[in-house]
């Protein structure tokens, strides 16, 4: 079956926790407690963004992306005050690794 492009997503009820959320571009967002207006008026704003946005999610402009982070490391690595201690830098790198996954 096609997967439908104009359908807005539902307002559903996490009956371990009692939140409610809404799934959007893969993504599960809690709004709040189940059945509440903070949770139903978090649900609007939600789909307005996500509608205004051209249905997908809005893009926060400060946030940091992977590459970003591997690039900055990358640099730092490099740099003369590394390369003696190419040790400590497969420590940082690996501790950066379980700290992104």
């Amino acid at each position: 079956m096609p997967k439908l492009l104009n359908r807005i997503p539902g307002y559903c009820h996490h009956r371990a926790t009692g939140q409610a959320y809404v799934w959007i571009d893969g993504r599960m967002v809690y709004l709040g407690p189940f059945g509440k207006s903070a949770s139903r008026a978090r649900y609007d704003q939600i789909i307005a963004e996500w509608i205004a946005a051209g249905r997908r999610l809005p893009v926060d402009p400060h946030a940091i992306t992977v590459a970003e982070v591997v690039a900055a490391f990358r640099r730092h690595a490099k740099s003369p005050m590394m390369l003696p201690s190419r040790d400590m830098s497969r420590l940082i790198f690996s501790t950066l690794i379980l700290l992104l996954f």
